[in-house]
């Protein structure tokens, strides 16, 4: 087994506010490009929509491995909810050469343009925001769907690419005061968001070969006897 961080590539966030609740839920409304990521919502003068999109570069990892578990790792700079709140990584469709845009403030697998809950891919587990520490990394696994798409990415050219909504965000469920994190950022000495990664390469050699003629076994180039284990059907 094998254990690595991947430091992100992008962190970027964004708001967007408006009047009315399920407008600030949508693309090109009144927005902002946050220097430092959010996720969240608050009320005051209308209502205001906080998400943060993050990238990783995964062509360093060996192609076929099995993920035996991971965590995205994000490093909370202030919390400043007066309502604690459940917040998620879950599949983002950004461009991640681009700045963050109106656009891509909806470029997320569920995002639909009406006033009902989103139905994202959550690629993490729900992080709830009561007793996070602003002092320390905060480790969320991810799930099942989270692993597999890293196995599916490891040694291409593709990267993962999260977007942070919080539950509230997602099901529809306007806030009434303040629900809101700021993270560090890509470039924040010791505090940068990652990804890490318990791995198992895989096997170098086949452990069997079925339904073999010997009459189309030439020779096995480059692969010592000692590591073949069964050649059935010879």
């Amino acid at each position: 087994m094998a254990t690595t961080t991947i430091t992100a590539d992008v962190f970027e966030g964004g708001e967007q506010h408006d009047n009315t609740y399920q407008n600030a839920r949508r693309a090109a409304q009144t927005s902002s490009t946050y220097t430092r990521p959010y996720v969240g919502q608050t009320t005051g003068s209308g209502y205001t929509v906080e998400r943060s999109a993050l990238c990783f570069d995964l062509s360093g990892l060996p192609s076929g491995i099995t993920v035996n578990s991971a965590n995205l790792k994000v490093y909370v700079r202030n919390d400043n909810s007066t309502t604690d709140f459940d917040f998620y990584g879950c599949e983002a469709t950004v461009d991640c050469s681009s700045i963050w845009t109106n656009t891509m403030f909806n470029d997320f697998t569920g995002w639909a343009d009406s006033d009902s809950a989103f139905t994202p891919t959550y690629y993490t587990v729900a992080q709830n925001t009561n007793g996070i520490s602003t002092a320390a990394y905060t480790d969320i696994a991810l799930t099942a769907t989270g692993k597999s798409k890293i196995e599916d990415l490891a040694g291409g050219a593709t990267k993962m690419k999260f977007i942070m909504l919080s539950a509230e965000d997602i099901s529809a469920s306007a806030p009434s005061d303040s629900e809101s994190l700021q993270f560090y950022d890509v470039g924040d000495s010791d505090k940068e968001p990652g990804l890490y990664i318990d791995y198992t390469e895989a096997s170098g050699y086949g452990n069997k070969v079925s339904t073999v003629l010997s009459a189309n076994i030439g020779s096995i180039s480059g692969i010592p006897t000692a590591n073949i284990d069964k050649v059935s059907g010879v």
